[in-house]
């Protein structure tokens, strides 16, 4: 057999021979054990595979050697006796196969399962490991110390004669172990916590294929990617959300996804694969993922990289290359491309099967640079193949991984992730209640009636999960106020709707730079990219932010013609961009037909607030000068217009400070539709605002 060939050729046959035969028959038992559901044929398949892949190797090892001249004190003969052992200890430790792989023993009676505890014992034992689980949880020591003797071997300066000591130590308890594996029965029930036992096994077959090529250098005693300790990596800088509300949309996702595979007659999907999570700033996107990702937390390796901004991806990679001791990362060297070299190492076979969130995915022109921009965006201590090559090009492809993307921008969304993409809705009445509660906590001071009033301060927020924890901690904080009285003082005018969600809330679980972010400057963000992805788009949202945030008719702003533009493509292209950063949502007219559209009430408050510190004035200006020429008189013919139009222009004449030559007509012609409807005193205000601007401009002309 091959391993005899091998043992005989190592100098110590009869060792070698029974731990080549230890790991064999670990891979036997995985292969042919019993599987809960059909998932695990595919990792069957799998186990198999390195089964002969292992074979393979020994018989070519076996005759390289006996081709040359290899010494029990060759560092070769201590590499694959390492590994060898690695690859036993990975099958035979029972806690590790039970809690993190899926594996368990199953017996049929009571004699056979306390036999089954009998063997189980001895094998922990024989590795020096705690013989039971609650054994196990009294030991304090690390895994790697629990090792320890079997893994001297590792240490190259052991004396040859001890290494060979310490081997032949083994045999004895080696063959205990493969009697073992006979007499137990086994069963998979967890497919996908196999696999990460599969992506182990696979890098201790890489590097025994190392060994064979002479790539000594490339050789190590644990899979890459994982932690001295032998966990996965697992670079995430935030702590798991105990307070997440519902269940994970992303979670949700694959499990679906998985189901459907089942169903129609398709095995397990393994191989690489992407998912989006889209979604208006502030709803909860980050915390969807995270919930998500703790659930592989030590069962594969999960990178979190920030996106929102190249500088930031750039920082995030440095610090995934240095974790994970990727080959020909330098930590000195700034002009070195790690973008590149992140991904080239995450589609390698020495990553493992990994996760990596790419997380506030958010800028377009960080992904895909404009090829005509001329100007640079990023430091010149940047990589230059990330920042003029793009964020997209660094994100790994190859045919393993798992890439997760959180964006406020859909068509982000859309080029990352081809169809996987999905929208994170808002939280549901329930849902944002409790959410309420998990920062506000509710005792006897509170009174009584705010129960009532709670279910209508969350509807005025939206049911927006950072303004629900926003305004939990600044009640909970500021007892004496009562959500009644909140809810009063939020509805009475804008200004105070500013005051309240400017109050700066600190939160573990956003990026430490958006640590003191308040409700309305997150949607600033969304604004700045805007501007500079698509100027029309960032004067019709300017535009809207004049006006009434609900049903807009899509009519009307093809009928403006802001900015004199009239192209109905380049218009609907600056609306579907408003539509893909979530900031319009479609909404239906009540009166009439036609498309229409609806802003965030806190995204319209955010939008005015941003505008208030840069152009307001001129946007209001601008807004009552591209209305008063759009709408048509207010004879009978047109009242149905009229009619959907209305709320908009009232709201614009509300927000003006100061009337202008067109917000006078405006004021005129509503005036005149209110009339005709019955509606006088409101009628009445409006004339007499536009007699008091004409008196004005004519005294101005008589003056000059």
């Amino acid at each position: 057999m091959a391993e005899a060939a091998l043992g005989l050729a190592l100098g110590v046959p009869g060792v070698i021979d029974i731990l080549i035969k230890t790991c064999l028959e670990g891979y036997q038992f995985i292969s042919t054990a019993r599987s809960a559901d059909e998932d695990f044929e595919n990792n069957r398949y799998q186990f198999k595979i390195e089964q002969q892949k292992l074979k393979d190797l020994t018989t070519i090892v076996a005759s390289r050697i006996q081709e040359s001249t290899l010494k029990t004190d060759d560092v070769r003969f201590l590499l694959i006796s390492s590994t060898l052992i690695r690859i036993a200890q990975q099958f035979s430790d029972f806690r590790r196969l039970e809690s993190q792989y899926g594996v368990q023993i199953s017996s049929s009676d009571k004699s056979a399962e306390k036999q089954t505890r009998r063997k189980r014992s001895q094998i922990r034992k024989f590795f020096g490991l705690a013989a039971s689980k609650k054994d196990y949880q009294k030991d304090t020591r690390s895994e790697s110390d629990a090792f320890e003797t079997v893994l001297t071997l590792t240490d190259l300066q052991l004396d040859a004669n001890l290494r060979m000591a310490t081997l032949e130590n083994l045999e004895p308890r080696l063959k205990s172990v493969i009697n073992t594996y006979s007499r137990l029965k086994w069963a998979c029930l967890d497919s996908e916590k196999a696999q990460t036992l599969i992506i182990k096994l696979q890098k201790y077959n890489s590097n025994m294929k190392d060994l064979v090529d002479g790539h000594y250098d490339k050789v190590g005693t644990t899979v890459v990617g994982v932690t001295t300790e032998d966990q996965p990596h697992f670079m995430v800088p935030f702590p798991r959300n105990e307070d997440f509300v519902g269940e994970s949309q992303v979670t949700s996702w694959f499990k679906s996804y998985q189901k459907q595979r089942i169903e129609s007659g398709k095995p397990e999907h393994t191989g690489h694969l992407r998912l989006a999570l889209c979604g208006l700033g502030g709803i909860g996107k980050t915390q969807d993922v995270l919930n998500f990702i703790y659930d592989y937390e030590n069962q594969r390796p999960v990178f979190w990289i920030h996106a929102g901004s190249v500088n930031q991806f750039e920082a995030d990679c440095r610090k995934l290359g240095s974790l994970a001791k990727i080959p020909g990362h330098r930590d000195d060297d700034t002009k070195q491309n790690i973008g590149l070299i992140v991904k080239q190492w995450l589609e390698s076979p020495q990553s493992g099967e990994w996760i990596l969130v790419i997380d506030n995915a958010d800028n377009m022109l960080d992904f895909y640079p404009d090829p005509n921009a001329t100007e640079s965006r990023e430091s010149d201590t940047v990589s230059e193949s990330i920042a003029h090559g793009g964020i997209a090009k660094c994100i790994p492809r190859g045919s393993k991984g798992t890439v997760i993307i959180t964006t406020r921008d859909r068509e982000v969304a859309r080029y990352l992730a081809n169809q996987n993409v999905i929208s994170k809705p808002e939280l549901r009445p329930e849902q944002a209640t409790e959410l309420f509660y998990q920062h506000y906590s509710n005792d006897e001071s509170t009174p009584d009636h705010d129960s009532a009033a709670l279910p209508r301060l969350l509807l005025e927020l939206q049911h927006l999960p950072l303004a629900i924890v926003q305004v939990a901690v600044y009640l909970d904080l500021n007892r004496s106020m009562t959500t009644s009285r909140y809810l009063e003082i939020f509805k009475g005018t804008k200004e105070a709707q500013k005051h309240l969600l400017s109050k700066p809330h600190r939160n573990i679980w956003r990026d430490q730079k958006d640590n003191a972010e308040t409700v309305l400057t997150t949607f600033s963000i969304s604004f700045r990219q805007l501007q500079q992805q698509s100027k029309l788009a960032d004067s019709f949202l300017q535009f809207m932010a004049c006006i009434n945030r609900k049903a807009i008719p899509r009519d009307l702003l093809f009928e403006i013609k802001i900015d004199g533009v009239e192209d109905e493509l380049l218009i609907s292209e600056a609306l579907e961009k408003l539509v893909n950063f979530s900031i319009l949502q479609n909404a239906k007219i009540d009166f009439g037909s036609g498309q229409a559209y609806e802003i965030h009430s806190l995204v319209h408050l955010a939008m005015q607030t941003y505008l208030e510190s840069n152009k307001m004035d001129n946007a209001l200006a601008k807004a009552s000068t591209v209305l008063a020429n759009t709408l048509p008189d207010p004879e009978y013919k047109y009242w149905t217009r009229w009619r959907v139009y209305l709320p908009h222009a009232t709201a614009l004449l509300a927000n003006l400070a100061e009337d202008s030559e067109d917000s006078a007509d405006l004021c005129c012609q509503a005036g005149q539709y209110l009339a005709d409807h019955g509606r006088y005193s409101e009628s009445l205000i409006l004339r007499q605002r536009a007699r008091e601007r004409y008196v004005g401009i004519r005294s101005n002309i008589l003056d000059d």
